[in-house]
């Protein structure tokens, strides 16, 4: 079965206590569906740790000082019985927390469905938003996040990707895109999947490749060439 997208939803909080962000449950979802969320907290005084809504796991995080904490985490959840919407949440007065989140069916249905993940850093001064790399194992579905500080903030998913869930607060934006495998047969490495931005004074782009509920290995196709012997010893 291949990964398909269903829907996806975005949200952002600002100088609450705890600062909350709540996300409205991407539309149509149903048990066994994976819910992918991209976050980031911004703060003046120091890292802002991100807490996830019950049953949402960390699949890992980023942070980087420029002139402000920059904080950005990847998280995941498997649906079982869903209602109502997501709170994340970030320390108290954190100064702003954005958060997108997208929806994938027919994932692996037990167990952790990461095949691989992308979160190199990437603090090249030009206006590439990049995810670094990486080599999938088995068929899947990819979710690329990216996170920007810009005076007009703007960020152009990857080609290969489709845009998904977007938000956008004072000079803060956080935007996510995906890639399913329809044809249940594609893996091996991605390559750079670069996005852009306006400006390069702050960004960070994650990846990750979800399995689908058939992963399994599929070996390559070897073609082997054969010659006959040569005559009279040529």
């Amino acid at each position: 079965m291949a990964v398909s997208y269903v829907s996806s939803s975005a949200a952002n909080g600002s100088s609450g206590t705890p600062t909350t962000a709540t996300v409205t449950a991407p539309a149509s979802i149903t048990d066994g569906d994976i819910l992918v969320a991209f976050a980031f907290s911004i703060d003046n005084t120091g890292y802002c740790a991100i807490t996830p809504p019950t049953g949402f796991a960390s699949w890992g995080s980023h942070e980087i000082t420029q002139t402000t904490y920059r904080h950005t985490e990847m998280f995941w959840k498997r649906c079982s019985s869903e209602s109502g919407n997501y709170a994340f949440t970030s320390g108290n007065n954190c100064d702003y927390l954005l958060v997108s989140m997208v929806a994938l069916r027919g994932c692996l249905a037990t167990g952790d469905p990461l095949d691989v993940i992308s979160n190199t850093e990437y603090v090249t001064s030009n206006t590439t938003l990049r995810a670094a790399t990486m080599t999938t194992t088995v068929p899947g579905g990819q979710v690329w996040g990216g996170r920007t500080r810009q005076a007009t903030p703007s960020i152009t998913v990857p080609g290969a990707f489709t845009a998904a869930g977007t938000t956008t607060t004072e000079a803060w934006r956080v935007s996510t895109a995906y890639r399913v495998d329809e044809a249940d047969a594609t893996w091996g490495v991605t390559g750079n999947q670069d996005g852009t931005v306006l400006e390069s004074s702050s960004k960070h782009a994650m990846m990750v490749s979800v399995k689908a509920a058939s992963a399994t290995f599929l070996p390559r196709v070897m073609t082997h060439h054969f010659y006959p012997p040569l005559i009279g010893g040529r």
